[in-house]
């Protein structure tokens, strides 16, 4: 719904009801300001009702009365259900404008990063402060694109359930999962970080098709970053069997008959999600989840090893200042650089465990032809 099908004449029959304002969201999103505590006693429990209705369905109050919990604060970019307490999104602004985040970083800094791989090639864990995020990956022979018959597939799949948040619901995608969905596969897919004609088999008959399953065990914020650097993580340490073309056909080895193949990445692109405020000038990477919930604007920043810049969308929110932007750019370059470095460094780690392991050859994947 547009901000010019919002029906306006119900307004005024809310009681004490007294300044209106809109902002032209993405999402649209209604703001409305209470002149007064007592306008709204508890006891009115048809106008509690309409205006928790109202703020699910338009977004949610920017000034209310501390005491009525149905009323908080959102900027619709999540989900209708996801909203902030008034009070501590007033604690997240009044500590940005004293020079601090209430998890106590600087604005550029990102939360501790953990990465561990299972014995399976392609099963990653990773961890980015509280947010925690699984990929396993799968490859499957099929056959190509007709309009591409040289090369194969790549799809990332990803399901947000209850178990990342209690706010997630099973079998109904939300406009967040689509949202992060689609920088995941502009970032990744789009840059051809993966090169798929290194997929094929035989010319328009059968190819590899590799899919990234996303799991999200746990969610606090900034989705986006810590997928995409699972996604690559998992892609780097994937190996897929071995296969070639005799006579037409395909022949697909087994483990026991040849070392499975590592993929053809030709670059390592990664994704800088930053918010920030209409009160406040702070611009800040990797948000939790009450931050995210008390921004008023995102945009992601896709960049690869080398600095080239494959991604800029700007999701939701307020304008943002055009310079400001331009210097987070510099930022989001060494940040992604800071993080392939450690996916570098655990890649060989595990790397090394498996040569201990007595699985030098498989995790080398050298095959005599």
């Amino acid at each position: 719904m547009k901000v010019s099908e919002i029906n306006v004449n119900v307004l005024p029959e809310i009681p004490g009801t007294s300044e209106f304002k809109y902002f032209t969201h993405r999402l649209p999103v209604l703001t409305f300001t209470l002149t007064s505590p007592l306008c709204l006693p508890p006891s009115t429990k048809a106008e509690m009702r309409f205006l928790s209705r109202l703020c699910r369905k338009f977004g949610t109050a920017s000034a209310v009365p501390a005491q009525h919990s149905l009323l908080s604060f959102g900027t619709g970019q999540k989900m209708s259900k996801e909203t902030l307490a008034a009070i501590e999104h007033e604690f997240i602004l009044s500590g940005l404008r004293q020079g601090y985040r209430h998890d106590g970083r600087g604005d550029n800094d990102y939360r501790e990063l953990r990465v561990s791989f299972g014995q399976d090639y392609g099963h990653v864990n990773l961890q980015l402060g509280k947010t925690s995020v699984i990929v396993r990956m799968s490859a499957t022979v099929g056959k190509p694109h007709q309009d591409r018959p040289f090369d194969g597939t790549f799809n990332i799949q990803m399901e947000l359930t209850p178990m990342g948040s209690p706010g997630w619901e099973i079998g109904r995608p939300s406009e967040y999962e689509s949202q992060v969905l689609h920088v995941l596969d502009r970032v990744i897919r789009h840059s051809n970080a993966l090169d798929t004609e290194s997929l094929c088999i035989v010319k328009g008959v059968s190819c590899w098709n590799i899919t990234a399953y996303v799991h999200v065990v746990d969610y606090d914020g900034n989705l986006t970053d810590a997928a995409c650097m699972a996604i690559m993580a998992a892609l780097q340490h994937f190996r897929r069997p071995d296969s070639e073309s005799r006579g037409g056909e395909a022949i697909i080895y087994g483990l026991e008959e040849r070392v499975p193949v590592p993929l053809n990445i030709t670059r390592q692109p990664l994704c800088v999600s930053v918010i920030f405020f209409n009160d406040v000038n702070n611009q800040l990477l990797d948000p939790t989840y009450k931050e995210e919930l008390a921004a008023d604007g995102e945009f992601v920043i896709g960049m690869d090893d080398s600095g080239l810049v494959c991604f800029f969308e700007k999701m939701a929110g307020v304008a943002s200042q055009p310079m400001s932007t331009l210097d987070m750019m510099s930022v989001a370059g060494e940040r992604i650089k800071e993080h392939n470095a450690k996916l570098q460094k655990a890649l060989k780690a595990d790397l090394a465990q498996r040569a201990e392991l007595g699985m030098t050859n498989e995790a080398k994947a050298a095959n005599d032809r």
